[in-house]
């Protein structure tokens, strides 16, 4: 189970607040899309993109349009690519072997679970000689990269690592119709496509959850059948579980109580070492969090995605990108 701190590593950049923040100090919104946020009493981009969604739909069932939903849905969309482009690195300016490197170690598991939205794994699974060889994700079903939980066991092989991002990712959309499917490079990247339209479907929103609260998450996951199938997963495995990159602190008590479903799951936690002191209070908060004791920690630099040779630093040309300065997770 792999979090943002890998991401971190390999892209300072990747340490924002959220993107929530980034955006406003990047002076994205409008007055009228930040009343949006408070009147919802959110900072997730996608359940405002699903509120708009849905007063579209609805409107259009009735015979209405709905031009002022619209324009928000288009502005908040506008927004959240911005942000999102401001903070993620290019593909072309982290190097192949770093790629190769993640790759490598991806195909060491039968399943790879993923908090971060960003491309990295995704990008690392495309790497090889044959892009994903070796690699499944649920998305091949209705013609178009959609996900549909019927159609599993077609392509479930034994042998494959299967990844799964559980609070989506930038190239996961999903349609007005409520489809989950994936974006592929067609002509122009995935961040270009990223925050746009799909097709002819002006009311896709991207699937990211993105608020500051496990229960907050915890509902974003159970509206959509992807991230419920994966989330699932999660609870439902028993086999050993590496966790890297990940605090696990309050914000990811979802993720404790997932791990909890089964007590007798050893699990390998990384941590980064600061002082021996703090390291126990560490240790002894995350051991706290779980109904059982078969727990192992680690150094999490001796991780061969935590070493510090991997991590690359931040473009000179991006830095008017981003206004203000985030925060390690």
């Amino acid at each position: 189970m792999i979090g943002n701190g890998l991401s971190i590593n390999i892209w300072p950049n990747f340490g924002y607040d959220s993107l929530f923040d980034q955006a406003r100090r990047m002076g994205l919104f409008t007055n009228q899309d930040e009343a949006l946020f408070k009147t919802l009493g959110v900072a997730n981009f996608e359940t405002v993109l699903y509120s708009l969604s849905e007063s579209i739909r609805i409107g259009a069932a009735f015979g209405q349009e709905r031009p002022t939903e619209l324009k928000r849905h288009r502005s908040i969309q506008e927004a959240l690519a911005k942000a999102v482009q401001g903070v993620h690195s290019t593909g072309g300016e982290i190097p192949k072997r770093t790629f190769a490197a993640i790759r490598e170690e991806l195909r060491m598991y039968r399943w790879v679970f993923s908090t971060s939205y960003d491309l990295l794994l995704y990008w690392s699974a495309a790497s090889g000689e044959q892009p994903f060889d070796g690699f499944k994700d649920y998305f091949w079903a209705r013609d178009c990269n959609a996900f549909d939980e019927s159609t599993i066991w077609l392509h479930d092989a034994a042998i494959c690592t299967r990844l799964c991002f559980l609070h989506g990712a930038l190239h996961l959309v999903v349609l007005g119709s409520g489809l989950t499917r994936k974006r592929t490079t067609t002509g122009q990247t995935l961040l270009d496509q990223f925050g746009r339209p799909c097709g002819a479907d002006a009311t896709a929103r991207p699937l990211i959850v993105s608020e500051g609260q496990a229960s907050e998450k915890k509902r974003s996951i159970a509206e959509n059948d992807y991230l419920t199938y994966c989330w699932e997963q999660l609870k439902r495995r028993e086999a050993p579980l590496v966790v890297f990159g990940h605090s696990l602190r309050d914000q990811d008590s979802h993720l404790i109580e997932a791990l909890n479903e089964h007590p007798e799951r050893p699990l390998a936690i990384g941590l980064r070492d600061h002082g021996a002191k703090s390291n126990r209070r560490e240790k002894h908060r995350i051991a706290s969090l779980r109904d059982a004791e078969r727990i192992h920690f680690y150094d999490s630099t001796t991780y061969p995605r935590g070493r510090s040779e991997l991590a690359l630093h931040e473009a000179p040309w991006r830095k008017h990108l981003r206004p203000g300065s985030g925060r390690a997770a």
